[in-house]
């Protein structure tokens, strides 16, 4: 497995997020995945995500991308994204951790998080 796989995947699961499509966007990521918030453990665990995924696509969230994601390393993306709100928009930093060779998300790092509005 290569960055580009990892890179497409992360193509894949922005894609499915922005689709609100609950169960795809849980297939990207590990059983144990932790989220990070400013190098604070927010969140682990896919299922344990869940209601934080249904919430943001019961608000009708959507990302964009604003800054082309980076290859960090064969298993790391980092990208800049915007999540619109319905009460505003957000900007973050994320880097994306995959596990390998399954290209599973095992970690979230968010960073950076900005009101735009």
């Amino acid at each position: 497995m290569s960055g580009a796989a990892a890179l497409s995947k992360f193509g894949q699961y922005i894609e499915a997020y922005n689709q609100h499509d609950i169960d795809c966007v849980l297939s990207f990521l590990a059983d144990d995945i932790q989220v990070f918030v400013n190098d604070d453990l927010a969140a682990e665990g896919a299922e344990a995500l869940r209601p934080s995924y249904v919430s943001d696509f019961d608000e009708k969230k959507k990302v964009t991308v604003v800054k082309d994601p980076s290859i960090v390393n064969e298993d790391e993306v980092s990208a800049t994204v915007a999540v619109t709100l319905n009460t505003g928009k957000v900007q973050l930093d994320v880097l994306y951790v995959f596990r390998l060779p399954d290209l599973k998300q095992v970690k979230h790092k968010l960073s950076n998080i900005v009101n735009l509005d």
